[in-house]
């Protein structure tokens, strides 16, 4: 079975969206997904689907950015920037949150879990599990080509996508954003322990 490999870097653009969002909880973790629809989809027609993966720490299907982090002092959706032209391109979007993440409601730590303890335990396995379940999910909702399910990872989703990919075949390709080829705890240790610390300048 071959995938189409699909790796690119994005630069964001954040536009504003006013598409009706469907919010879900799915499968055996009862995991917060939100679907977007294709946009100008006739009547009776099907388009395929993204089914969008998050990176590291305790991520919903949002994937929030906090102002601090953004040009414009504004928080924002990374997973509805990215999933916003893809809808306006005719793909249908779901975003994936982790196990025991709760939808975004702030930044307080309180409001992240829906249940703390299931995210606090998970192991990788479950993770490429959640895809799973998120699969199964879109191959029942109505307009999908079930023939045209592609997997989007962020980060460390990249890694979450490529090792589900390897044993299912009904995934005709993956979107790769931000993707490392080192294992997991090689990264870590290299985030943690071994780069040089970021250095700001400041330009009068």
């Amino acid at each position: 079975m071959f995938y189409k490999f699909i790796l690119f870097t994005l630069s964001i653009i954040f536009i504003p969206s006013t598409y009706a969002d469907e919010q879900f909880k799915i499968g055996k973790f009862q995991s917060r997904a939100i679907f977007r629809l294709a946009e100008n989809l006739k009547e009776g027609a099907v388009a395929p689907l993204i089914i969008l993966i998050p990176g590291s720490g305790a991520q919903g299907p949002e994937e929030m950015m906090p102002s601090e982090l953004t040009l414009d002092g504004k928080e924002h959706s990374l997973f509805l920037e990215f999933s916003t032209p893809f809808n306006k391109g005719g793909v249908h979007t779901l975003t994936l949150g982790k196990p025991g993440v709760e939808f975004f409601s702030g930044w307080k730590p309180e409001k992240w879990f829906y249940d703390q303890t299931l995210y606090r335990q998970l192991h990788w396995q479950d993770l490429i599990d959640n895809v799973d379940e998120a699969v199964k999910f879109v191959m029942d909702l109505p307009k999908v080509d079930k023939n045209r399910i592609y997997l989007l990872g962020h980060s460390e989703g990249t890694q979450i996508a490529v090792d589900y990919a390897a044993h299912h075949s009904g995934i005709l390709g993956l979107i790769l954003l931000g993707y490392s080829g080192e294992d997991m705890a090689s990264i870590l240790d290299w985030q943690l322990f071994r780069r040089e610390r970021d250095r700001i300048f400041h330009y009068s």
